[in-house]
């Protein structure tokens, strides 16, 4: 997808401001990963982390206790022959009784979804993917957002469906 957003932003804040709140980001996405893997583990989610994570990843919890049914799997490494591409998906499982593509993220904005297609066509070829290797027919796309200073967490649900023609556009085109 276009990254020109990205050049135009790390011109307006500086290369070296830019970096520092990428590398924040990125330690803040892998400790909300972590504490999501360790809690869908029934491990103690909490250990080792300061109490501002705790607090943000408490408003997690209900939202995967009431929405997740069954997981088939974490941290999946996926690959597909017919796409081409690999990567690894943060969690397969039933959400509210069907097949789905979780992925955890954090932001320091709310976003629209219009924001966000990006996720959508990841999670819909990690969909096919999973389809591929393990024959799962993944109906939904949830994408669940930690916002910095928001109450709730952003929940994006999107059915897979809808995105599995971008993800063929983007990775077959012009492969042969």
């Amino acid at each position: 997808l276009d990254k020109k957003w990205l050049e135009d932003w790390i011109e307006f804040v500086g290369e070296e401001k830019a970096e520092k709140i990428k590398a924040c980001a990125s330690s803040h996405g892998t400790t909300i990963h972590r504490m999501a893997e360790n809690f869908l583990l029934h491990k103690n989610w909490w250990e080792g982390e300061v109490s501002i994570n705790i607090t943000k990843f408490n408003k997690l919890i209900p939202i995967l206790e009431d929405h997740i049914d069954r997981i088939y799997g974490q941290e999946l490494q996926l690959w597909s022959h017919w796409l081409k591409t690999a990567g690894t998906t943060d969690l397969v499982c039933d959400w509210v009784g069907e097949p789905a593509i979780v992925d955890f993220k954090t932001s320091r904005k709310l976003k629209t979804k219009e924001q966000i297609k990006g996720y959508f066509i990841q999670a819909a070829a990690y969909a096919l993917m999973v389809y591929e290797r393990y024959g799962i027919n993944i109906k939904k796309i949830v994408i669940i957002m930690l916002v910095e200073h928001e109450d709730e967490p952003q929940v994006f649900i999107e059915n897979t469906d809808d995105w599995i023609k971008k993800v063929e556009e983007i990775f077959t085109e012009n492969k042969a």
